[in-house]
């Protein structure tokens, strides 16, 4: 008795919770819209920057988007090829970072911000290894590999030794050697090595995809970060004699000493540089960060502390440097870096098959899966060398048609896994059939299983499913709109200039906004900005903004010119806010845009001729032919909104 009440509770506990999920907001013809979709849609885009609506102002707004999305779908808009494709194109582009194991990756990405932090300098001698190698071929390169090893331990020079044996480009030359680069560029292996290690420890032979490596480290040290400076090149030509080199010294030094007596950087980069393309710009070179600049050049710009000092002539192989320190930034935040971590890892095929190896262990454990590969050997017996040529094929026969694995509801035989091996064979040097026969099998689990895992993901991961439906009713939004609206006001000419004659008074004087709009993308860019009050910054002079703040941030210049309404969501904010009395002054922050702007003026002018006007014209004219649709759409798709819901959501938000 006890067991069945307490199963009845549960069961209408799991139901309320269920309703509360799914409690229908509104609905829009025979459709239903949850309280949570709405949230989702409403916390994301209802910024303060774009003038922050409360819940029952922006359901307006989102009844609107949404009987544009129900029409197309009614018009089957979602069902054309081109709309499918580019739909299921992002699908898996975004599934691939929910497959992965989470845990796994944030370590991997920590480990990675970590080791941006530092700076190696270090010998390497590598040993190719064709990817197509056999175990022969490798055993013979490790052998190698080894006796290598062994010569520097027993004494010999690295960068002798390195010289004479490593197949890395440059090798004969440099011996090896690299310049102070970020750890976290590295191949993982060589990571891990140099984080563990001493200055002088000689490395172990290391096995990666594309050969063995040996490493010595020679040092480390901080990362500087981010480094901006210029220069004024005196430039030496290849193999310069003795002569030619103290000449092109003494023009360096000459340079040099105008600069002591007061004579202006820029200029003379502009006039003496031989660098040319940076001369224009007075001698200013794109950022760069440690292991990108020749060794005595990053040497020389590192010991320079202040913005605007400058070095002795410093000698490089192509000729002599005067070096000007423009700004020195630390590495970023976690976050302002994330972008750049998540690449390297990509792209790095070691952790690549970490994060592959984690996600099929999880997909596995998730569905259950069963092998039942060892219960039937008659498809490795089919295999032959003919595999390694790209030649394979098979006979179907009835044993194949039997289960080789199995997970959650779906099954896939012996067949499927031959078809599979038929699709991705390749020409490369043979290895053990039986090997080979292992590793494509757990390359067709994989397969399997993030196939099923993508299937489920926009009904098992919410974040997800909210995603694709937005990016998808975006799609939609879009597809309509240019159809019975853009094209349409663009197009029919006649109805155009009918609408500009019956619509003068809209084409009176306008305002327009005289500006410079500076982007911005690091969080700590924000922050800078937000030292200074309100006040302070709206009657910052044009200067000071470049000295203080476009100068010490990624401040970039967007755009500059003279934009009226409508031209850019900028100048439709810069308006609203001077209709609303809420200017302080020539200098405004839109923190949510990322954007710093700079106004000049702001002014009314006359009205124009329809040519003058005419996409003013067009986009006043989509905007009445939107107004129009919206009414038809209204009655055809009649709007009920759940009073009770609405009234909670107004709490709540």
């Amino acid at each position: 008795m006890k067991k069945t009440v307490l199963l009845s509770v549960l069961i209408i506990a799991f139901a309320s919770v269920f309703a509360q999920r799914n409690n229908t907001l509104l609905t829009i013809g025979d459709k239903k819209i949850s309280d949570d979709e709405f949230k989702y849609i409403y916390l994301k885009n209802n910024t303060k920057e774009l003038g922050k609506k409360t819940p029952e102002e922006y359901l307006d707004l989102f009844v609107n988007f949404k009987l544009f999305v129900t029409e197309a779908e009614h018009l089957k808009m979602d069902t054309a090829k081109q709309f499918i494709n580019e739909l299921q194109g992002y699908k898996d582009q975004l599934a691939d970072p929910f497959l992965t194991q989470a845990v796994t990756y944030e370590k991997l990405l920590n480990e990675a911000y970590l080791n941006s932090k530092t700076d190696v300098k270090f010998n390497l001698i590598f040993i190719k290894v064709d990817n197509r190698a056999d175990e022969k071929q490798k055993a013979v390169a490790r052998a190698k590999v080894e006796k290598i090893r062994s010569r520097i331990i027993a004494g010999e020079d690295f960068k002798k030794v390195a010289r004479e044996t490593s197949d890395q480009r440059g090798a004969a030359q440099n011996g090896g050697e690299y310049p102070f680069v970020q750890l976290s560029i590295l191949p993982y292996s060589l990571q891990k090595f140099f984080k563990k290690s001493g200055t002088g420890t000689l490395s172990s032979a290391m096995e990666t995809q594309q050969g063995y490596y040996i490493a010595e480290l020679v040092g480390k040290r901080p990362n500087p970060g981010n480094i901006t400076a210029a220069h004024i090149m005196v430039g030496l030509p290849p193999n310069a004699n003795e002569e030619v080199t103290k000449q092109k010294k003494q023009k360096a030094d000459s340079i040099w000493k105008r600069l002591e007596a007061g004579d202006n950087y820029e200029e003379l980069a502009k006039k003496h540089s031989d660098d040319k393309n940076s001369g224009r710009t007075g001698g200013q070179l794109a950022p760069f960060t440690s292991g990108k600049m020749v060794t005595p050049f990053e040497d020389a710009v590192l010991k320079l502390n202040t913005p605007g000092e400058y070095s002795k002539p410093v000698k490089t192989r192509f000729g002599f440097h005067i070096i000007k320190l423009i700004k020195k930034e630390p590495i970023g935040s976690f976050e302002d870096e994330k972008i750049n971590l998540k690449r390297n890892i990509t792209r790095d095929p070691e952790r690549n098959k970490i994060l592959r190896e984690e996600t099929v262990r999880k997909l596995k454990n998730k569905y259950n899966l069963v092998s039942y590969k060892n219960k039937s050997n008659v498809l490795l017996k089919m295999l032959d060398s003919s595999i390694y040529k790209a030649k394979w094929d098979y006979t179907p026969t009835s044993e194949l048609s039997k289960t080789i694995i199995k997970y959650k509801d779906r099954k896939a035989s012996f067949k499927d896994f031959a078809d599979f091996l038929k699709t991705n064979q390749r020409r490369q040097q043979p290895v053990n059939l039986s090997k080979y026969y292992d590793e494509q099998f757990e390359k067709f689990i994989y397969q399997n299983l993030t196939e099923y895992e993508k299937e489920r993901l926009e009904e098992d991961n919410e974040t997800y499913s909210n995603i694709i439906r937005e990016y998808k009713d975006g799609m939609l939004l879009f597809e309509y709109k240019k159809k019975y609206i853009w094209n349409k006001a663009m197009e029919d000419s006649v109805a155009l200039e009918e609408f500009f004659n019956k619509n003068k008074k809209l084409f009176g004087s306008k305002e327009i906004v005289e500006m410079k709009i500076y982007k911005y993308q690091k969080d700590k860019t924000a922050r800078k900005i937000d030292r200074y009050s309100e006040k302070e910054l709206a009657n910052m002079s044009a200067n000071k903004i470049k000295r203080k703040l476009v100068k010490k941030t990624d401040l970039t210049l967007s755009e500059t010119g003279v934009f009226s309404r409508g031209d850019n969501a900028t100048v439709d904010k810069i308006l609203e806010m001077k209709k609303q009395n809420k200017l302080m002054g020539d200098v405004v922050h839109l923190k949510n845009a990322k954007e710093l702007v700079v106004i000049n003026k702001i002014k009314s002018v006359a009205p124009k001729s329809f040519k003058e006007i005419k996409g003013l014209v067009i986009s006043e004219y989509q905007n009445e032919l939107e107004k129009k649709q919206l009414e038809i759409l209204r009655k055809k798709y009649p709007v009920k909104v759940n009073e009770g819901i609405l009234k909670r959501l107004k709490f709540e938000l």
